[in-house]
């Protein structure tokens, strides 16, 4: 088969178009009615469909109102998640139908962050028409219900107005629209008014438990102790940051700070009334970490080593993740190369080295133009091999046997309550090995790695590239890892602490 010249052009222009959609992608939201024929007295079930075109879980928010005839949904804010690459339906409850006519439904907005870019993108949906015909009269209340249900706050009313109300519009056959909308008008005042009572009494709720908690870890000796330390260095208090979660439980900071602008804080939580995890930082320590790790032998020979490569230090923290180990990263970066670089790694309160890791990261922009000289080379290629090249003799490859998958996730948990046991028969040492393997065994199943096994700064390195948080992760490997070093004892708290970030790593 001979292609024209016009044929081909043609054919390479179509992908050139379509590549450029494949790029502009954004998530998308069709509205519509699931039942085909509704009556007076019947339901109307409102439908979104989403369309997710990325590879990743996309949260979104929802606001939409669904009213007619002086009932339906109010959504004023509902969050849900959209699974990567899918097609999903969602159906509100069913609305019941009270007078005949045409209605027009507005438009849902949907709210979301764009995985690409990280900014903040909004989508509309199309407005829906429905037709209610003639049906049965004698309905015994019609209802708006508002929800909103964002930020953790979940709420739901519904006003209702009389049978009676609903029947005499029921039979005008000229009802007037004017007196319709503000009625609605009326019940929508009514109902946020109502949520916002309910939302009053909320927060009364949470400053009476805030008031409790404040009581609670002001109270605690060892709090006593670590504010009257920091206010003895010439720390004053500048803020009181109180999370209370449900009962009495929640997590704290309080916040210092110097005249010469030093800041300091005290961290912990409280759990059934018991004050836990407190840990104080201020400058003064941050400064004599620094010094400690600018002196360290092994972090020296890697600054150094990215200096003669034209780095330069930007920025530079150390921060506390346990009472006892603290975190450090350099940032640097290359002018020249447009590269970036960091140094990493953990270090004890008392200023012991026991990690140092290097990174580095190209950030120079994708050559978009020899992707495109990639896509035309492998088209030709292509268009060759099937016109133009003469056939060649196929040649016949048995299947492979496929080997039988691991339940990695069964297998892993597995590893984790082994390591419960040897924890209970006093093999600690062995105990916090076996739960380090099971994580690094996780993730490599998971991510399907070549490497026969996982190293701690490996997993948080690919996590890193699946763009996934790595704080607890990091906390759960700097634990374990301190097993290794003679000055730290394992307990029962730590162990606890790892345990648990294993089983929901391995279970979520």
């Amino acid at each position: 088969m001979i292609v024209s010249k016009n044929n081909l052009l043609f054919f390479i222009l179509f992908i050139v178009l379509f590549s450029s959609s494949v790029f502009a992608q954004e998530l998308s939201v069709e509205k519509s009615v699931k039942e085909e024929i509704i009556k007076v007295g019947g339901q109307a079930t409102v439908v979104l469909k989403f369309t997710n075109p990325f590879d990743v879980d996309i949260p979104i928010t929802i606001v939409d109102k669904n009213i007619f005839a002086n009932n339906g949904i109010d959504i004023q804010c509902l969050e849900q998640t959209i699974p990567k690459k899918s097609e999903i339906v969602f159906e509100y409850s069913p609305i019941t139908a009270y007078l005949e006519g045409k209605y027009t439904l507005e438009k849902a907005k949907i709210t979301y962050i764009d995985p690409l870019t990280e900014k903040e993108e909004s989508v509309e949906s199309n407005t829906c028409v429905i037709d209610v015909e003639k049906g049965n009269t004698t309905i015994p209340q019609q209802g708006i219900t508002t929800i909103y249900n964002c930020n953790g706050t979940n709420m739901q009313s519904t006003s209702y107005s009389s049978s009676s109300s609903s029947q005499e519009q029921a039979s005008n056959s000229q009802p007037d629209t004017q007196d319709k909308l503000k009625n609605i008008n009326q019940q929508d005042n009514q109902n946020m008014q109502g949520l916002k009572n309910e939302m009053l009494e909320e927060q009364k709720k949470q400053q009476e438990q805030m008031q409790q908690l404040e009581k609670t870890i002001e109270s605690n000796q060892e709090m006593y102790d670590e504010h009257k330390k920091l206010e003895d260095n010439g720390y004053k208090l500048s803020e009181k940051d109180i999370n209370p979660g449900s009962g009495e439980t929640g997590d704290f900071e309080y916040k210092y700070q110097k005249e010469n602008g030093d800041t300091a804080s005290i961290k912990g939580s409280v759990n059934n009334g018991s004050v836990e995890d407190i840990s104080s930082f201020s400058s003064d320590d941050e400064r004599r970490l620094m010094d400690a790790l600018e002196n360290n032998t092994e972090f020296k020979k890697a600054l150094e080593g990215l200096k003669k490569e034209g780095f330069s230090v930007e920025n530079k923290s150390i921060n506390p993740i346990t009472t006892n180990m603290t975190s450090y990263n350099y940032q640097m970066s290359n002018p020249e190369t447009n590269e970036t670089a960091e140094i990493f790694g953990n270090m004890t309160m008392e200023g012991n080295v026991t990690s140092v890791e290097v990174e580095k990261h190209n950030n120079k922009k994708f050559p978009w133009f020899f992707a495109y000289l990639t896509v035309f080379m492998a088209l030709g290629y292509y268009l060759w091999s099937k016109y133009i090249k003469k056939p060649e003799t196929p040649v016949i490859v048995e299947p492979q046997k496929k080997e039988k998958p691991i339940n990695y996730k069964k297998e892993s948990k597995k590893m984790l309550d082994a390591a419960e046991k040897l924890y209970l028969d006093g093999k600690k040492k062995q105990a916090y090995e076996k739960a380090s393997e099971a994580v690094r065994f996780f993730f490599k199943h998971k991510f399907e790695t070549d490497k026969k096994e996982l190293t701690a700064t490996e997993t948080i390195t690919l996590l890193k590239k699946e763009k996934k948080d790595t704080k607890n992760i990091k906390a759960f490997f700097n634990t374990t890892n301190l097993v290794n070093f003679a000055k730290y004892k394992p307990n029962d708290k730590d162990f606890k602490k790892i345990l648990k970030i294993g089983n929901s790593v391995v279970g979520g």
